[in-house]
Parts: C-alpha cells; sequence; structure tokens
C-alpha cells in the first residue's frame, strides 16, 4: 500500500528532498475546489507563527506518476494554503532585495533565491491547484505576477474569488507581525513556515491511496499532551495506584472531553493563575505557552507536587466546562444557569481568547453578577471579529493584561478600560458594516449579528432559539439572500447584483428551502401548507420589518436598510466606547 513515507520540511517538499529528488505536485480535476476560509487561514498562520521552527502539519498523500509528477490524494488545502502564505512573504521580500541587510548577508541572499524556487518546476510552475472554482487560473496569475513578473490578463472577478482572497488575507496578516523594514523578522516568520514539517506518504495506486486516505482520518487516534501529561501524573504520585490516579485525572477527561478544549484548558489554566503563583511559579516561564510548551511547562511542576497539580486541574475543569459546553448547563448549576443562554451565544461567537480571564474570574470571585460582563465581551468580540482588530496574534496577551488588572479585586471599570483601548475606532465598524462582500467574508458573523439584532427587538414572550437544529443537526435558522444567489431571468431587478453579499440584503429565514430562488414578491408573501404566510413580510421576523411596505427590490432598497441595520447595531454596541 505505502512505497514510501518520510517526514520532509516544506523547504525541502517544494524544492529538493534528501535524495535529490524535486516534484511537481498537481491536484486531479475531480478533487473539490480550495475551500479553506478565514478561521482556517488564521489558524494555520497563528500555528505557525505562535510556534516553535519544525511544526508539524500533518500529512500528505500522494501517487507519484512519471516526470515526478506527484497527483496530491490527501492534503490539498493545506498544500495550496502553505503556497499562497510563501508567495504573500515572497511578494515582501522583492522590494528588500536591494537593501544592504539583505545584499551582505549571503544568507538572506539565499533564502530569497530558494524562496522563488519553491514556485518553479523547471520552467513550469510547481504547485498546479485544483481546476474548480478558477483555482489554477487565479493561482497561476499570481505565480505571472509575482514570480515571472508578468501582470497580463488578471482573470475576470479575480479578486473575488478564495485564492486571491487568501492571498491577500496573509499579506494583511504578515503585516500585522512584522514592523515595516523589519527584515529579520520577516526571514524568521519565513524559517517558521519553510521548516513545517509533513510526513509526505507515496502510495502505489489510487486505491491504496484512498484506503489510507480513509484509515488517516477515521480511525487515527494521536498521543495528545493530555496523554502524555496523565503518564507524568500517574508516575509521579506515589501514594496512590496507577488505576487511582487514572480515575481521578478521568474527571479532567469527563469534563473537557474535546482534544482542542483540553489543549486550550492547559494554555488558559497556565495564563490565568502562574501571574498569582498557583502551582507555577510568576516568576518563571513565558506569559502564555503555545501548544508546543504544554508537555515540559505541566511536567516540569508534576514532578514537584503532581498531587497538588491534579487537584487544581481537576477543581478548574469544572469551571472550563461549563464555558465550553454551556449547553450542558443544567437547572440544578445554580450559579451557571443564569448564564447558560448568554454563554451558549458566546460560545457560537467565537471567543475562546477570553477563556482565561472568564476562568480566573468565576473561580475567584463565584458570588460576583457577571451579566454585564458577559455582555460586554459579546460586543467586544463582534466588534473585533467584525474589523479583524485586533490581531488574531494579539487576543490571548489582551485577555493576560485584562485578567491582571484583576487580581486584588474584581473592578469591571478597571477591566472594561482595558479591554475598550485595544479597540479599532467606531468609523472602521463602519466601514466593515458597508463591505460588498460581508456575505462572503465572514457568513457566521453576520448570521450571528443579525441573530443579535433580532434578539434585541424581542420579549422574552415572545424569544425564539434562532441556534435551534433538526434532527439531522441542520440549522433551522439560515442565513437568506433576498436577492437570491441564483435570479431567475427576467424576475428581478439587475442592479441588485451589486449588493448581493452586502448587509442589506441578507436576513434570517427558517424556510430557506422554501424560499430560494423564488421571485421578491413570492418571497414577500411565501405561504406554507396551512396557509400561514411565512415569507419577509409574515412580521416573524423584527429585522424584515423593513420589507414589509415594499412591492420590489432594488440597490437603493438593500443599501438603505443596510444603512438603518448598521446604524441600529451602532447603537447598541456604543456602550462599549464610553
Amino acid at each position: 500500500m505505502i512505497h514510501s513515507a518520510n517526514q520532509i520540511t516544506i523547504s525541502a517538499l517544494l524544492s529538493k528532498d534528501s535524495g535529490g529528488d524535486t516534484f511537481q505536485y498537481v491536484i486531479p480535476p475531480y478533487q473539490r475546489g480550495y475551500a479553506w476560509n478565514k478561521n482556517q487561514w488564521d489558524n494555520l498562520f497563528d500555528d505557525l507563527s505562535e510556534n516553535d521552527n519544525g511544526y508539524f502539519l500533518g500529512s500528505l498523500i500522494y501517487i507519484l506518476g512519471e516526470e515526478n509528477k506527484a497527483t496530491v490524494i490527501d492534503g490539498q488545502q493545506r498544500l495550496t494554503t502553505l503556497n499562497l502564505l510563501l508567495l504573500a512573504i515572497y511578494e515582501k521580500l522583492i522590494p528588500l532585495r536591494s537593501n544592504p541587510i539583505i545584499t551582505e548577508n549571503d544568507d538572506y541572499l539565499e533564502k530569497v533565491v530558494a524562496t522563488k524556487k519553491y514556485f518553479l518546476y523547471g520552467e513550469n510552475i510547481r504547485f498546479i491547484p485544483s481546476i474548480q472554482n478558477n483555482n489554477k487560473t487565479d493561482f497561476e496569475y499570481l505565480i505571472r505576477k509575482i514570480v515571472k513578473k508578468d501582470e497580463s490578463n488578471q482573470p475576470a472577478n479575480f479578486g473575488n474569488r478564495r485564492i486571491a482572497k487568501a492571498f491577500k488575507h496573509f499579506s494583511e496578516r504578515i503585516d500585522t507581525i512584522i514592523k515595516k523594514d523589519d527584515i529579520k523578522a520577516l526571514f524568521d516568520f519565513l524559517d517558521k513556515v519553510t521548516s513545517a514539517c509533513v510526513v509526505r506518504i507515496d502510495t502505489k495506486d489510487e486505491t491504496s491511496a484512498f484506503v489510507l486516505f480513509e484509515s488517516i482520518n477515521n480511525r487515527g487516534v494521536p498521543l495528545t499532551p493530555m496523554d502524555l501529561i496523565k503518564n507524568t501524573m500517574i508516575s509521579s504520585i506515589n501514594n496512590k495506584t496507577a488505576e487511582e490516579t487514572n480515575l481521578e485525572w478521568q474527571k479532567v477527561v469527563n469534563n473537557l472531553s474535546d482534544y482542542d478544549v483540553q489543549v486550550r484548558y492547559l494554555r488558559h489554566f497556565y495564563q490565568a493563575f502562574r501571574p498569582i503563583g498557583l502551582i507555577f511559579s510568576p516568576d518563571k516561564g513565558k506569559e502564555k505557552i503555545t501548544k508546543n510548551d504544554l508537555i515540559r511547562t505541566y511536567t516540569e511542576v508534576i514532578k514537584d507536587n503532581a498531587e497538588n497539580v491534579l487537584a487544581e486541574l481537576i477543581k478548574k475543569s469544572f469551571i472550563y466546562k461549563f464555558l465550553s459546553y454551556p449547553e450542558n448547563i443544567q437547572e440544578k448549576d445554580e450559579l451557571w444557569s443564569k448564564y447558560k443562554n448568554k454563554l451558549f451565544d458566546l460560545k457560537k461567537l467565537g471567543i475562546a481568547p477570553a477563556y482565561t480571564l472568564l476562568l480566573f474570574l468565576f473561580e475567584k470571585y463565584s458570588q460576583q453578577n457577571f451579566a454585564n460582563l458577559l455582555d460586554y465581551i459579546e460586543k467586544w468580540f463582534m466588534i473585533r471579529h467584525l474589523t479583524d482588530s485586533p490581531a488574531t496574534n494579539r487576543l490571548d496577551e489582551i485577555f493576560i493584561r485584562a485578567t491582571e488588572t484583576q487580581h486584588n479585586k474584581y473592578n469591571e471599570k478597571s477591566l472594561f478600560d482595558e479591554l475598550q483601548k485595544e479597540l479599532p475606532s467606531q468609523e472602521r465598524i463602519k466601514e466593515a458594516l458597508l463591505s460588498k462582500s460581508l456575505y462572503e467574508d465572514n457568513p457566521a458573523l453576520i448570521r450571528y449579528i443579525l441573530i443579535y439584532l433580532e434578539q434585541q427587538n424581542r420579549t422574552a414572550e415572545n424569544k425564539v432559539d434562532f441556534w435551534a437544529v433538526n434532527q439531522k443537526g441542520k440549522a433551522i435558522w439560515s442565513l437568506e439572500h433576498i436577492y437570491p444567489q441564483n435570479p431567475k431571468e427576467g424576475e428581478w431587478n439587475e442592479d441588485c447584483k451589486y449588493g448581493l453579499h452586502s448587509l442589506g440584503n441578507l436576513t434570517l429565514s427558517a424556510y430557506n428551502s422554501n424560499l430560494s430562488n423564488k421571485s421578491f414578491d413570492k418571497k414577500a408573501e411565501d405561504k406554507d401548507k396551512k396557509d400561514n404566510i411565512i415569507g419577509f413580510k409574515s412580521g416573524n421576523v423584527k429585522i424584515n420589518d423593513y420589507l414589509r411596505n415594499k412591492d420590489k427590490w432594488c440597490l437603493e432598497y438593500i443599501e438603505e436598510r443596510g444603512n438603518q441595520l448598521r446604524e441600529i447595531f451602532l447603537e447598541y454596541i456604543n456602550s462599549v466606547y464610553l
């Protein structure tokens, strides 16, 4: 099944491996198009930038054909993303080539030349993306423009597609971690990317490749940091049997069943309690730790005081359980039941960096009412996700600082002041809400904001669970384009297409499949089988009130409704700036 399997750096993968071989990587036509979005781009970027050199990125399964053409079966999303990230770095290097810092440093000069070669396979392009969704066309254009200095023939609608957006996003992310003319920082980040590793697996044929792909994706059970830390714990506690210690440890695992949540908990526990000297010395170690630091950091303290470490990890894991799985909060959980709905909303919004702060506060001031704080954090993160400011790689640091303001007593004002100073201007929020590609850029966030606006217009008596799912686990309430993405010819004003993905053309519907691509009048007054109006004019969705007196839909109305929703949103979040 496996012809060969070797760990290899990204640098060697895209140039020559240890055997002197060089490959061209091809995504076959039947593979789906490039599908990664902003969250996945940021996860990869943060993993590379925040961890040490040599970060492991998983496996790459391919079939080696004639002329060293490697048909990629598994790993195309990562491989495409890495190529775009390297291309964004190379674009930053080009104008710096004449800088004396580079011209007088042979190592830097070699890296500039080597980076260019990553994209070339002789006279051809080394990496050939999927032909789906213009991926291949768009990537080849970027190579021509940046590597070959040929800016001719930009593909139509290039900037609206995923390849272009990923490249632009990485270019902007690089700017956030590298100050102007900080050449060393740029090369340090390049080293982190090129030294990252994958296991490159060569299979004999497609059948073998797909069997292996299924095996890796469905049966793989990696040894996690939690497993390794548990083993250290068992070997360090001498007055209990291994079975007894394992049973105690299982309380943590039972509270936090997901691997990602477990890793995040260990990081946040350290960041929340190290500064006050709980388990960890406040005078030693980093301010924040990465996944790669966990085993070493916890092993050191476990060897000194294993029983205390275990007791504290168990105790705090009950708090972290409610933060991470608020859907499981019961009425009997008196301290938590009043926060259940808000914490569930916040989980959907994505506020994980704030869990360092919340873990500390709910532990130290358990009787305090945190309703105002949770409302503030909700508004803070809506602004942050909408504007991408502050940068993702600063969020841990921000909430560590915020936590430190609360060590002696809970002071809401000082906490809000600390968080508020990190936010962008209100003008930046307005600009973000005016974007014509709001839906494409972050559909999950826009759905959240629309649900937020809708909930503010409802009383306790007519509250609706907008996060409800059906028996198949699919969301009942979804984002709906008023002017549809696939309109029927002649049924709509054509100028609507210029506001297709903007705020004013988006709403919520529990009947997306019913409304679909119908004309405006049918969407507005559509009825169910019992003759009840379920369309936009039903009055069931308050953010649709603007539509109730409209008999047509056009760009003017899209922009007017968008401005109306924007002003309402700005009014709600204004308290964050007071």
